[in-house]
C-alpha cells in the first residue's frame, strides 16, 4: 500500500527538526562517532574561516577561538533554519538550490554578529566567506578520507524522503541495478586486482555477489543493451544512429522524441520496472512508474519527476557548493591530463578540447552525486526496483582510452558510490539487493582518420564518385542524451525561478519544452532527400542508400 500523506509547511518544518533530533539521537554508528565527526568538521571549518579572513580583507579574525565560536554557532543555525526551507520547497529547484547556498552566507553572517571577534563588512561579502569555506572544506575533507555518506544530512536524507514522497510498504525485498556505463568485464577484474574497487572487492571475497561475464554481441552501445536489459528487447536497434527508409529520418537513441519510439516497440509485459520501479538517468524506462531524466519519457512518454527528487540533492548545502568546486577542478583536471597525454605521445588518443571537459566535469561530479542522492531518496521511499545509469566511466573511456589512469579513477569513484548507497540501504524500509551491469564494453582503437588518412565519410563520398548528396552522422552525441535529460527535468520544474531559467535557455528549448545543449553543428541536419548516409555508432557503421529499397 503506497502511504500518501499531505502536510502544511509547519508541519512539515516541525517533521523536519524532529527527524534532524531523531538523527542525532540514533546516530547509525554510536554517539562517540558522532562526537568525534563533529569536532573533526567544527577542526576543518575554524581554519577554513581564518583563510577567508587571510584572504579577503573584508572578513576579520582576532583569534583561533573566535573563529571557532563562529563555527559553531553557525553550524547550530544551520541545523534550526534549513527546515524553513521546506516552506518554499514546493515552489521548484531552483529556489531550492538558490536557498542552500543564502543559508551558508545567513547563518555565518548572523553568526558573526551574536560572536566577537569576527566581522565581515556586509552580508553580501559573508556569502563569498561561505563559497571559500565550502571550498577549504571541500579540500580538507578529501585529503582527511571523511565519508560522505556518514554526514548528518546523508544520514538525515532517508527521514526528509519519508516526508517528502510516497512510501511503498509492500513486502518483499529490493533490487538496486546499478549500470556502470561502457565498462568491460575485463577492465573490471583489472581494476579489482589492483585495488581501483576495493568495497566491491570486498563483496567477492565474502561470497554476497560474484562476478558474470555477457557478450554485448552488434550492436554494442546503450540502446541495445539498455533494451534488452529493461524491455527484454533490442530487435530493430541496429546501432546508436541509423536511418530509417519507411520514414525517410534519422534516428538518433537520445534524442527524446526517438528514444520513446524505440521504448514503444520494445517495450511490454516483460517491462522490468513496470510494478513501482524507478528509472534513473537511462534512455529507455523499463516501464518505470517513477522515470526520472529518462530520454523516452522527457517527450510523449510523461512529464517526469517531481521536483522533490532534486530537493532532497539541494537541501544539503555542502551538496551546492562542493559540487560546484568539484566540477570547476574536474575541468582543470582534464585540460592538464589531456595537455599530459599529447606531451607523452600517447597513441592511439583523440581530441579532447571543448566541449568535453564540461561534459567529463558534469557527469562525474555533480550528475554522479545527484543520481546517488536519487536513488538513496528511492530506497528510503521503500521503491522496489530502481535502475540507475552512472555515465562518468564511458564518458573518459571514450576519449582517455578505457584502461587509461583517468578512466580508471573514475571506476575508483563508482566504488565509492557503490559503498554509500549499501550503507544507506541498512535504513531503508526493505532489505536491497545490489546488481551491477554494463550496458556494453569497449576496446582500444586508433580513429579511422588516424589510421587511414580520411574521415570514414570522406571515403565513402570518394567511393561513391564525390557527388551524391550525403549525411554524415559520425559525431560522438551519446554523452549529452543525460545532460540534456537533467536540464530539461529541472527547466519542468514547477516556480516561477524555473521559467526565469526556461526563458534564459531560450535559443536551447524546443517548443515541447525539451533542452538540448549542444552546439547546433554537434548533431547534422539531413539535406533534402540525401542519397548516401553514413551513420557511426562507436567501432561500428551503418551506410545506406535510401534510394535503393
Amino acid at each position: 500500500m503506497i502511504d500518501r500523506v499531505a502536510r502544511s509547511p509547519l508541519d512539515r518544518v516541525l517533521r523536519v527538526w524532529h527527524d534532524e533530533y531523531d538523527t542525532i539521537r540514533h546516530w547509525p554508528r554510536g554517539a562517540r562517532h558522532l562526537v568525534r565527526r563533529a569536532v573533526v568538521i567544527t577542526v576543518v571549518d575554524t581554519p577554513a574561516l581564518m583563510f577567508a579572513a587571510w584572504l579577503m580583507p573584508q572578513v576579520a579574525v582576532d583569534d583561533v577561538m573566535s573563529a571557532l565560536a563562529v563555527t559553531i554557532v553557525s553550524g547550530l543555525l544551520t541545523f534550526l533554519l534549513r527546515p524553513v526551507a521546506f516552506l518554499v520547497l514546493r515552489q521548484g529547484i531552483v529556489i531550492t538550490a538558490a536557498l542552500t547556498i543564502v543559508f551558508l552566507g545567513l547563518t555565518l553572517w548572523l553568526a558573526q554578529g551574536l560572536v566577537s571577534g569576527v566581522r565581515i563588512d556586509g552580508i553580501l561579502w559573508s556569502f563569498v566567506a561561505a563559497v571559500v569555506i565550502a571550498a577549504v572544506n571541500t579540500i580538507l575533507i578529501g585529503l582527511l578520507g571523511l565519508d560522505e555518506d556518514e554526514s548528518f544530512y546523508r544520514n538525515t536524507l532517508k527521514k526528509l524522503a519519508r516526508a517528502r514522497g510516497d512510501v511503498d510498504d509492500r513486502p518483499g525485498p529490493g533490487f538496486i541495478i546499478l549500470q556502470v556505463d561502457g565498462l568491460a568485464e575485463p577492465v573490471i577484474r583489472h581494476a579489482l586486482r589492483t585495488g581501483y574497487m576495493p568495497f566491491l572487492s570486498s563483496w567477492l571475497r565474502s561470497g554476497s555477489h560474484r562476478l558474470g561475464r555477457w557478450e554485448a554481441l552488434a550492436p554494442s552501445m546503450t540502446s541495445a543493451g539498455q533494451a534488452g536489459i529493461l524491455h527484454g528487447s533490442n530487435e530493430g536497434i541496429p546501432a546508436f544512429r541509423w536511418w530509417e527508409k519507411d520514414a525517410g529520418r534519422l534516428m538518433v537513441s537520445n534524442h527524446p522524441d526517438d528514444a520513446w519510439e524505440i521504448e514503444r516497440r520494445v517495450s511490454g509485459e516483460r517491462d522490468l520496472l513496470r510494478d513501482g520501479g524507478a528509472s534513473i538517468s537511462n534512455l529507455v524506462s523499463g516501464g518505470a512508474t517513477r522515470p526520472i531524466a529518462t530520454n523516452s519519457r522527457l517527450a510523449k512518454g510523461g512529464g517526469g519527476i517531481r521536483a522533490d527528487g532534486f530537493s532532497l540533492y539541494l537541501v544539503n548545502p555542502y551538496n551546492v557548493t562542493r559540487g560546484f568546486i568539484q566540477f570547476l577542478w574536474t575541468i582543470i583536471l582534464e585540460l592538464f591530463q589531456a595537455r599530459a597525454q599529447r606531451q607523452r605521445g600517447v597513441e592511439p588518443r583523440i581530441g579532447r578540447s571543448m566541449p568535453f571537459p564540461v561534459l567529463r566535469a558534469s557527469t562525474s561530479t555533480i550528475m554522479r552525486d545527484l543520481l546517488t542522492d536519487l536513488v538513496i531518496g528511492e530506497m528510503y521511499r521503500g521503491t522496489p526496483i530502481v535502475y540507475a545509469d552512472y555515465l562518468g566511466y564511458d564518458e573518459v573511456a571514450h576519449h582517455a582510452g578505457p584502461e587509461r589512469p583517468e578512466s580508471m579513477d573514475e571506476l575508483i569513484k563508482v566504488d565509492r558510490q557503490v559503498r554509500t548507497l549499501a550503507r544507506a540501504a541498512e535504513g531503508a524500509p526493505r532489505p536491497y539487493h545490489f546488481i551491477l551491469v554494463s550496458d556494453h564494453g569497449q576496446s582500444q582503437g586508433a580513429p579511422f582518420a588516424d589510421r587511414y588518412g580520411m574521415t570514414l565519410d570522406d571515403l565513402v563520398q570518394q567511393l561513391a564518385g564525390g557527388d551524391l548528396s550525403m549525411l554524415a552522422a559520425t559525431e560522438d552525441a551519446e554523452s549529452w542524451g543525460s545532460l540534456n535529460a537533467f536540464a530539461t527535468e529541472v527547466l519542468r520544474a514547477p516556480g516561477r525561478a524555473a521559467g526565469v531559467a526556461r526563458r534564459a535557455l531560450t535559443s536551447r528549448t524546443s517548443d515541447d519544452g525539451l533542452v538540448d545543449l549542444r552546439s547546433p553543428d554537434d548533431e547534422p541536419e539531413p539535406e533534402e532527400s540525401p542519397r548516401l548516409i553514413v551513420a557511426a555508432s562507436g567501432n561500428l557503421a551503418n551506410i545506406y542508400l535510401p534510394e535503393i529499397p
